[in-house]
């Protein structure tokens, strides 16, 4: 089957973008350096000249490999700029800066800027400067050698000062207006979730009449119904719990986005919890009379520290998105079991839960944005008109914030199997490790 693996923590948006600028300004480095090296070998015959160039290309390839295996953007970063500015000093004392070569020193201001932020940035660009002042001295007292006057080398550090104030001073705007921007968005998105908290809570009330109303009716309560007034009774009922599954739905996804989710923890036994939402969602749902549905309990599992409401909401999801997707005559398996996968360091294992199906599974080209908010299957949208991309959001963000994981491996035409996580020492409150 497919996979969609999740062994560990991924990139955060800002480390991959980060990510990309160090290997973008690694490969230009890389290649210009490379191929001014070889021009200075073969074109001017400047044996030494180009042999320092090159050696900086090989440094610059040397720390994008160290960047691979480690993942350590901050240092990799360090390092290039370390290794630009050191190339920078060995050339102006070699003379490799006469002529075009002079141009990396205004490169300089924007890698530093760019790769670091403009705090850090502002730093490297103090340390060049002063590095590159040292040695203009030290030539002046003829301590050493530089095809520079001291005077030349001074105008060329204001120049590429001058150069390093505009762009430190074009960040610090950029700062502002996202700052602002973000500022403005957080305001809009909160006042937007507490609107629809707002609005979802009052709906409540008229849908939770509308649904005592209608059991009574179903139930016989007002009188005997005739097989048409069953069945019409019985859709409006459907409709009504499909709408307070909607508003469950949002009132909980404004919950996660605001930060206002509680969670009240106390010993949960999970298999208890889980035959139970399985047994309610098979008299809710009618498509559980044509699909087999087998559960698997392990004995005496221990107890987990959790919130029970929460677990309700992520198991409920997944069986009766299994329910929902799955053809007559196909299998539906929930399992509850211990196994020794630790989500921390000190974890002393974990308690899984399984849902699989038999169903119509994921496209593979669609599994990554499988968790995403509103997002449903194009294979799943023709076949049932009702969902509202919701549901797997719910479960991701909600054990993202209690210390949970959920995976999944997915096939289409032939099933999907989620599997869900749970630290034996129990939920983290608001995710607090």
């Amino acid at each position: 089957m497919s996979a969609v693996a999740q062994p560990g923590p991924s990139l955060t948006i800002a480390t991959q973008r980060q990510l990309s600028i160090v290997n973008l300004f690694s490969a230009l480095a890389f290649l210009s350096l490379a191929l001014f090296g070889l021009l200075e070998i073969y074109a001017e015959h400047k044996q030494q000249l180009g042999l320092i160039e090159l050696a900086g290309s090989g440094a610059v390839a040397l720390n994008v490999i160290g960047l691979r295996v480690t993942r350590n953007v901050d240092l990799a970063r360090d390092l290039l700029l370390l290794s630009i500015l050191s190339f920078l000093l060995v050339m102006l004392v070699s003379g490799g800066t006469q002529g075009t070569g002079i141009f990396w020193y205004f490169v300089f201001p924007v890698s530093a800027f760019f790769l670091a932020g403009k705090k850090r940035g502002a730093y490297w660009m103090l340390a060049l400067v002063s590095a590159t002042l040292v040695l203009g001295g030290l030539a002046s007292q003829h301590k050493i050698v530089v095809p520079y006057s001291f005077v030349v080398v001074r105008q060329l550090m204001v120049s590429v000062s001058i150069v390093a104030i505009g762009i430190y001073a074009y960040e610090q705007a950029r700062e502002k207006a996202e700052q602002q921007i973000y500022k403005e968005r957080i305001a809009l998105d909160t006042a937007k979730n507490e609107f629809l908290a707002l609005a979802s809570h009052q709906l409540r009330t008229p849908i939770s009449a509308i649904s005592w109303f209608t059991e009574m009716l179903l139930h016989g309560d007002a009188g005997t119904l005739n097989d048409t007034q069953q069945d019409y009774i019985t859709q409006v009922y459907q409709s009504n719990q499909r709408s307070a599954a909607i508003v469950d739905a949002i009132i909980t996804v404004s919950s996660l986005q605001t930060g206002t989710l509680a969670t009240h923890l106390e010993p949960i036994d999970l298999v208890v919890l889980c035959r139970r939402v399985v047994r309610d969602q098979k008299k809710g749902m009618p498509q559980a009379e044509e699909v087999h549905i087998t559960e698997h309990y392990t004995p005496n599992l221990p107890t987990v520290h959790g919130d029970a409401a929460l677990m309700r909401i992520i198991v409920k999801n997944l069986f009766s998105n299994a329910l929902k997707y799955t053809p007559s005559g196909g299998n539906v398996t929930v399992t509850v079991d211990k196994v020794k996968d630790a989500l921390t360091v000190t974890s002393r294992g974990s308690l899984r839960i399984t849902v699989a199906d038999t169903g119509y599974g994921i496209p593979k080209s669609q599994q990554p944005k499988i968790f995403a908010k509103l997002f449903r299957a194009t294979n799943i949208k023709a076949k049932d008109t009702d969902g509202t991309g919701l549901g797997l959001y719910i479960v991701k963000a909600i054990l993202t914030q209690v210390g949970g994981r959920i995976s999944f491996v997915s096939e289409e035409n032939k099933g999907s199997t989620f599997t869900v996580l749970l630290p034996l020492e129990g939920m983290h409150p608001k995710g607090k490790k």
